[in-house]
């Protein structure tokens, strides 16, 4: 499998967002549920877990884009398992979405309500998430021989050069052999 650092950082970002997405849509529905009120404060039928952890993964590659050498490979770990445990938690959940869907109280049924069926979020969030996780395993195998961000893009460590005070001392310096713009003229 030769995917580099494009292709793999896609793969996992698009992953990622999609279980995110998929985690905040209803993985459950019951015929006319539209008119249907649901009578506790959250709703079952949602995955506020996935859409979490699907979140945590997507930050990490973000990360995983601006860093390097141990770190790096550390942030592709998070981003491997974050991807996992969404996985987990989509599994779990579309497994218990039915049931937890029918023990929900809905106010417009006078009668028994109608068995619940599942819809495409919770198998798109499984797709996802499982693309997330394969993205995050490859790119902690494969971190270390992706390119990195250079040097030039980190925060400055030493003072600012001193300004010359006029355009004839920059001229005198160059005179000496000097480089004006540097700090420690020695």
């Amino acid at each position: 499998m030769r995917l580099g650092l494009w292709p793999t950082t896609l793969l996992g970002v698009a992953g990622a967002g999609v279980a995110a997405i998929a985690g905040h849509h209803d993985w459950a529905s019951r015929p006319g549920a539209a008119a249907a009120t649901v009578t506790s404060g959250a709703n079952p039928a949602e995955r506020p877990a996935v859409t979490a952890l699907a979140l945590v993964a997507l930050a990490a590659w973000g990360v995983l884009l601006v860093t390097r050498g141990v770190v790096r490979r550390g942030i592709a770990g998070l981003a491997a398992l974050a991807a996992l445990a969404a996985l987990a938690a989509s599994v779990v959940g579309l497994i218990n979405a039915r049931s937890d869907a029918r023990n929900v109280g809905w106010s417009t049924y006078t009668s028994t309500p109608p068995d619940p069926s599942l819809t495409v979020w919770g198998f798109v969030a499984v797709v996802a998430a499982s693309l997330a996780a394969l993205a995050g395993c490859f790119a902690v195998w494969k971190v270390g021989s992706w390119p990195e961000m250079g040097r030039k893009y980190d925060a400055p460590t030493t003072a600012a050069a001193p300004t010359p005070d006029t355009p004839l001392d920059v001229w005198k310096a160059l005179d000496e052999g000097r480089d004006p713009t540097d700090p420690d003229p020695r």
